[in-house]
């Protein structure tokens, strides 16, 4: 499921929440840790996981903070990471 949020000029990315309840959220702006900004595009996005709700950011202690800088292609490996999670 894509996740509804205002992602205007200010704040754009996306959410995602996988069927196993994790979540991900993928911004890059300003105001993000991430690259230089060239008018909306980033060469990197700050990237936050969020376990099921109920469960403790600390039950994986990489994704307890958001993670700066992350290119494409690390998104791409975060997103399959979490989406291969088991529920808990």
């Amino acid at each position: 499921m894509f996740l509804g949020q205002k992602t205007e000029t200010l704040w754009p990315g996306f959410g995602v929440r996988f069927d196993n309840g994790w979540s991900i959220s993928v911004q890059w702006s300003k105001q993000h840790m991430c690259g230089a900004m060239q008018g909306m595009n980033c060469s990197s996005a700050e990237v936050l996981v969020f376990p099921p709700m109920g469960v403790s950011h600390k039950v994986h202690k990489l994704w307890d903070q958001p993670l700066a800088n992350q290119t494409p292609e690390q998104v791409a490996s975060i997103l399959a990471r979490v989406a291969k999670k088991e529920r808990m």
